[in-house]
């Protein structure tokens, strides 16, 4: 009799942990929608819920922006893999890595896609907005304005039980045709170096601390350090802890802390330009239009060994 209480207290515990377990393992499904965030420009996001109706609309192209490695484990229903190699310069073109594809290549890689310019495009990663930010901007800079980011990403996507699909879609080769890129939205390398001594210019440095320090190299730099006069907040400031992005409250007031409105001309950099353009993504979402993300960013300034580094 005493064994067999034993047992059944067990028995209970285990099941408790056990559901404990499932239960911290879980992630939460964002709480709050797009259209309830006030942002200026709330088409810019897509949510879960309006993603899982889209799945099969073949006027919709969705793009998973996450390795290889990580998309033939578990995707969208009909999303398509695109990563860092297939929207990048070529290395040669530049003596360094992490340079956004010319309009030629750009237009054969939509094609080879099967998004023409009338397509809806919905791009996904697994941090929210990371290489989806790049991925937008490169969009929105080349004349195409029908894409969205899912907002939480694919976490939102799995946390509302989204379906996982192992398949890859069909596609079928079509033509793009892109505008030439919108360099408003594009700071240069003699910008930037301009931007140095322009007090009216805020400099924004977006990637970890430690770099922003001097403290860490990442691979693919030269030197290390930061663009002198630059200010630091991370990319990933402007993200809740499930990945969504925070209000338009939250992010104007974050960044009204560093003396920065909407009228305030300012250039995003990070490592190559992706963390960059995740929050050049994130202030034209609150209504910051005097934003140019800076494509060569520290790769490109550290290449340079002439240039001032603080």
């Amino acid at each position: 009799m005493f064994v067999k209480k034993r047992l059944n207290i067990l028995v209970v515990l285990l099941l408790v942990l056990s559901l404990l377990a499932v239960g911290c393992g879980q992630k939460q499904a964002p709480s709050v929608t797009v259209d309830e965030q006030n942002y200026a420009r709330p088409e810019m996001l897509v949510d879960v819920e309006e993603l899982k109706g889209l799945v099969d609309d073949p006027n919709v192209a969705i793009l998973d922006i996450r390795t290889p490695a990580k998309y033939v484990l578990g995707h969208v229903p009909n999303a398509i893999n695109v990563w860092r190699p297939d929207y990048e310069a070529p290395e040669a073109d530049y003596g360094f890595g992490g340079m956004l594809c010319d309009k030629a290549r750009w237009e054969e890689l939509l094609g080879s896609l099967g998004i023409d310019n009338d397509t809806r495009v919905i791009i996904y990663d697994d941090n929210g907005v990371y290489d989806s930010g790049r991925v937008w901007w490169a969009f929105f800079g080349y004349g195409h304005e029908n894409v969205q980011i899912l907002n939480g990403g694919w976490d939102a996507w799995v946390a509302t039980g989204g379906e996982k699909s192992l398949k890859n879609p069909s596609i079928t080769p079509t033509t793009y045709t892109a505008k030439d890129f919108n360099m408003d939205i594009y700071a240069t390398l003699d910008e930037v170096k301009a931007a140095v001594d322009d007090d009216k210019v805020v400099i924004i440095d977006t990637r970890a601390k430690s770099e922003y320090d001097g403290e860490e190299l990442k691979s693919g730099a030269f030197r290390k350090g930061r663009i002198p006069g630059s200010i630091w907040i991370e990319w990933n400031q402007n993200l809740n802890e499930d990945k969504t992005v925070k209000s338009a409250e939250e992010l104007r007031e974050m960044y009204k802390e560093f003396g920065i409105d909407k009228d305030t001309k300012i250039i995003v950099y990070c490592q190559s330009g992706v963390r960059s353009a995740a929050s050049w993504f994130n202030l034209r979402l609150i209504g910051y239009d005097n934003v140019q993300n800076y494509d060569g960013s520290w790769i490109e300034w550290s290449f340079h060994g002439d240039l001032p580094i603080e």
